[in-house]
């Protein structure tokens, strides 16, 4: 794979933990109002270049990201650390949506969380463009034959096959 391009921007705050993303209303999940509100921030902050020159044919996309953040005295004397992973989904979602990008094309991340030097909030981002050596081909639904069953058995057999 070669690398086309390379964005880096950095967003105030973390995002809302997933435990924080979603509600629950008569049986739907949707996001949390909280989680819409933070979205939307983030967006703010993530330069979309003019052109990035994204095939979907052809191109992935890899996210490097590192969450600055306090880590809170909770007030019974124990410290909270940030739960790096429970924010990934967030990040995810609101980068890729506002590159213009479906995140099925995020193909690697790697994430890391670092103790703030300023008592501030901090998600450096770094998005690359790779090209693949291959086209990456959008499989169509194809209707699938059901498996034949066993003649002697019964029973179907794992692969479809008759025995």
């Amino acid at each position: 794979m070669e690398q086309k391009a390379s964005y880096r921007f950095k967003i105030a705050g973390i995002p809302v933990s997933v435990n924080q993303m979603y509600s629950i209303a008569h049986g739907r999940k949707f996001l949390s109002t909280r989680a819409r509100q933070c979205k939307n921030d983030m967006k703010c902050f993530v330069k979309r270049p003019k052109d990035m020159g994204f095939n979907s044919d052809t191109d992935v996309i890899h996210m490097i990201y590192t969450y600055v953040a306090q880590w809170h005295n909770k007030g019974d004397g124990k410290v909270k650390h940030k739960d790096g992973p429970n924010h990934d989904k967030m990040l995810h979602d609101a980068v890729c949506e506002m590159l213009g990008i479906d995140d099925m094309y995020l193909w690697d991340w790697h994430g890391n969380k670092k103790q703030t030097e300023d008592g501030k909030d901090w998600t450096y981002v770094e998005v690359q463009i790779w090209r693949t050596n291959k086209q990456l081909k959008k499989k169509s639904p194809t209707s699938l034959e059901k498996p034949k069953a066993s003649k002697e058995s019964g029973t179907e057999d794992v692969l479809g096959v008759e025995e």
